[in-house]
């Protein structure tokens, strides 16, 4: 078992606890492969099953809607995507749009990049499983200090001393809140640089 799954997938399920998110615990190996039955998935998201089991619902923060298949769900997914390429397995959907691991791109069967499906393009949300899970965990902790900073400081109001020509002028909770982004923007690039531009906002 992949450590580095096994204690992401720990953390994830820590921020979904505080979150109020339901999940469903690991699920038998029988059970498993029986889901699974004819379906290649990456080894890492193979074992992300084992240890938590998303039940489909969605999970939205920072901007972020991300939902994961319930495990029995999958095999009627790949049925559904119309565009996907020889080797997608489709895990869910990020923003309404088909989320993808790309096992034809894959270098090993541990791990594969994601993409987010459009009708036109393929974008890269992910260059591994495991990567997916650190910037989905870290998306919703965001969610989270957004909303202990809006509880602080309250509807923020205008700054009638704002001098676009002095600087300044923003108050305590906007300043919080672009601090908060650029250090969200910046975990992101250490995570996975090539896929950090699709979690931060337009």
């Amino acid at each position: 078992m992949s450590s580095g799954i096994a204690a992401e997938t720990e953390a994830l399920q820590m921020v979904l606890d505080r979150l109020g998110y339901d999940y469903q615990d690991a699920l038998p190996t029988e059970v498993l492969d029986r889901l699974l039955h004819g379906l290649k998935v990456p080894d890492n998201y193979r074992t992300f099953l084992t240890l938590m089991s998303p039940d489909g619902a969605e999970l939205r923060a920072a901007q972020m809607s991300v939902v994961l298949a319930d495990p029995s769900e999958l095999l009627d997914l790949q049925a559904r995507q119309r565009h996907r390429l020889v080797g997608d397995v489709v895990l869910g959907t990020l923003h309404d749009y088909p989320l993808v691991s790309a096992l034809g791109e894959a270098e090993s069967k541990e791990d594969a990049p994601l993409y987010k499906v459009m009708d036109v393009e393929r974008v890269l949300v992910a260059s591994s499983f495991l990567q997916f899970l650190q910037m989905l965990r870290l998306t919703l902790e965001m969610g989270v200090m957004l909303a202990d900073e809006e509880d602080t400081y309250g509807e923020e109001e205008e700054d009638e001393t704002y001098d676009p020509y002095e600087g300044g002028g923003l108050s305590s909770y906007s300043q919080e809140q672009e601090y908060a982004w650029e250090e969200y923007a910046e975990e992101l690039e250490r995570i996975d640089p090539d896929a950090a531009a699709a979690w931060l906002r337009e």
